[in-house]
């Protein structure tokens, strides 16, 4: 929420505590999301960014109201749309907090709104190249599950595409200098 938004929530509730009246509900507070988030069938995802060939893509930067936010779980709705996803924050919790988690996930501003063609059209499609920058691979596949890749800052990202198969992403010079598929460490 914005600090006026919140200031605005402030008055209409002292306002309405004035007139007697019982405060109107606020509305879901929204946000863009930083990347290509991918849900199962059921429309559920996790911070371990599962591949889902079957499920549903939300694109980095769609505009999505939060509608619930729990401890570990937030329930999202793309604009437009009246289909709820929801985004579970469970294999990183010792190594991130959920508001830190949810802070990296659900930002202010479009990360698309400014990226050469090229660029866009290899988030829109999900795939990871060579070459990449380190922001461009977190708009394609999200942020790497914190608890095999505990920081960003390190030359080795590991992304989940299944529970037993990973994409393991080396960078060199801050851009992506291979791509391997390995299998899931135990």
């Amino acid at each position: 929420m914005t600090k006026t938004s919140v200031l605005l929530s402030v008055m209409v509730v002292a306002l309405a505590g004035c007139m007697g009246k019982p405060a109107p509900a606020a509305p879901p507070r929204g946000a863009y999301l930083c990347c290509n988030l991918r849900f199962n069938q059921d429309r559920e995802a996790t911070d371990a960014g599962y591949q889902y060939e079957n499920g549903t893509t939300l694109a980095a930067g769609t505009w999505v109201g939060v509608v619930n936010d729990g401890q570990y779980e937030v329930i999202l709705t793309p604009t437009g749309q009246t289909t709820s996803y929801s985004l579970d924050f469970r294999y990183g919790r010792k190594n991130l907090s959920a508001s830190e988690y949810f802070g990296r996930i659900l930002v202010d501003q479009d990360p698309t709104a400014h990226l050469p063609s090229a660029t866009r059209e290899a988030v829109s499609a999900g795939t990871l190249k060579v070459g990449m920058s380190r922001d461009d691979v977190l708009m394609v596949r999200g942020y790497p599950p914190a608890h095999r890749t505990p920081t960003i800052a390190g030359d080795t990202w590991l992304f989940y595409t299944s529970p037993g198969v990973c994409q393991q992403v080396q960078f060199m010079n801050a851009n992506v200098s291979s791509i391997e598929t390995v299998p899931a460490p135990q």
